[in-house]
């Protein structure tokens, strides 16, 4: 973004896709958006507690909980769940880090920016 910071906010999906594809999510954002604040809403990180629980996903949860403890902002958003959160961010200038098809669509509705994982490997701009 030009002369303002960027600020990004990332959803689980994404989070949990770092470990299971060798991911530095955190690097590729910055090297898009120098310098941009990388943040996650409270609902995030309570739904990668609760997957976290699961046997299946321990591994990514865990990874991604790590992730999140190196420069990441955690949010407080008055919202029922992590999607809401993330809408509300987006309305107020957050480009939000996801690869939920639904959510995506109703973001760029808004005129709003995602960020989303192509070919598995490289962050894009949406």
């Amino acid at each position: 973004m030009e002369s303002q910071q960027a600020r990004i906010a990332f959803d689980t999906n994404m989070l949990l896709y770092a470990e299971k594809f060798k991911l530095d999510l955190s690097a590729q954002a910055e090297e898009m958006f120098p310098n941009c604040k990388k943040a996650v809403p409270l609902q995030v990180l309570e739904e990668l507690e609760r997957l976290g629980k699961k046997a299946a996903l321990k591994k990514q949860a865990r990874i991604a909980e790590e992730i999140l403890s190196k420069g990441f902002q955690s949010l407080r958003v008055e919202a029922e769940n992590a999607d809401k959160a993330l809408l509300k961010l987006s309305a107020i200038g957050y480009i939000i880090a996801t690869n939920d098809r639904a959510l995506r669509k109703e973001i760029k509705s808004n005129s709003g920016k995602c960020l989303i994982l192509r070919k598995k490997k490289r962050l894009f701009l949406e």
